[in-house]
């Protein structure tokens, strides 16, 4: 899981490299303001993520935000946590506060359940402000999922109907602009057992001068969920500056994340290279080809 901020940035591009900002890891560990700093193991990840949420608003918060002050950039929030945790009023007030804290430019959001109407503009850049008063400004679960086992499990936990949150309710594009953010681009992947509205997305106070969004072509067969599930990946490039967010396939099956980081890493070198592109573009890849590999656990965040 991991936003890639493209190290070779020049300085004169409206986003200067800055400070990336990896929740949980930097603020959650105790360590958090040293030089290096281990990324966290998988059965580290679920505890820094209740932590983060716990202290949304402490000293380590606050420190985040000083630090990308000081160091004359602006900065970059990448953060993943549990889809489903945007229906809750007191987990989605953590997550604007965190935002609200830390003072990014750029927020990735993996693992996103996200309103229908940007569900609907999937690979496009989209103004903020204009979807506000879509009559699709919902977040819907399930919403054409790509599992039957994964729409019948959260049907069942919803009492038979999908859970909806209407837009005046949840209010997800009007925070953003509330705290600054006027764009926003977002891709599902092409194989996704958890629903249309389920993916990657960056949200950007700056417009930029490219975003590119596309599919990586491994797929992982989940036997939870008796299906296939792709990964995919959105970016933006600001000047010779390239951040592109992802989620790798979280099941260490074979080589599935290794092949998917190693096409990431091709993506990204290709798009450096090319320089200045075309204007707010889609760049998809290749329709995902299987793995035979059969993973039995659970993806779904």
């Amino acid at each position: 899981m991991a936003a890639l901020a493209d190290p070779t940035a020049s300085s004169g591009s409206c986003l200067v490299p800055g400070v990336a900002l990896l929740i949980p890891q930097l603020i959650a560990d105790p360590k958090w303001g040293e030089e290096e700093i281990a990324p966290p193991g998988p059965r580290e990840y679920s505890d820094m993520c209740r932590v983060v949420y716990e202290e949304s608003g402490d000293e380590r918060a606050q420190k985040a935000a000083e630090l990308a002050a000081m160091e004359g950039g602006e900065c970059m929030l990448y953060m993943n946590f549990k889809s489903h945790a945007i229906f809750g009023e007191e987990q989605r007030g953590k997550l604007f506060e965190v935002i609200r804290l830390t003072n990014p430019s750029v927020v990735c959001l993996s693992e996103a359940l996200v309103p229908v109407a940007l569900a609907t503009h999937a690979g496009q850049l989209c103004e903020l402000s204009t979807l506000v008063e879509d009559p699709e400004n919902r977040i819907e679960q399930p919403y054409m999922a790509g599992s039957e086992v994964f729409a019948t499990k959260k049907l069942g936990q919803y009492g038979g109907s999908p859970k909806v949150m209407q837009g005046a309710e949840g209010g997800w594009f009007e925070e953003f602009i509330k705290l600054g953010f006027e764009w926003v681009v977002f891709l599902s992947p092409t194989h996704c057992p958890y629903g249309r509205n389920w993916g990657n997305c960056m949200v950007m106070k700056h417009k930029p001068d490219e975003v590119r969004c596309g599919n990586l072509e491994r797929l992982q067969y989940k036997k939870v969920w008796d299906a296939s599930e792709s990964r995919c990946y959105v970016g933006a490039r600001y000047g010779d500056h390239i951040t592109v967010s992802v989620h790798l396939d979280d099941v260490p099956a074979g080589d599935v994340r290794t092949a998917q980081a190693e096409e990431l890493g091709q993506i990204v070198s290709a798009w450096r290279s090319e320089g200045s592109g075309s204007d707010g573009g889609e760049a998809e890849a290749a329709e995902p080809a299987e793995t035979p590999a059969a993973a039995a656990a659970e993806g779904e965040g």
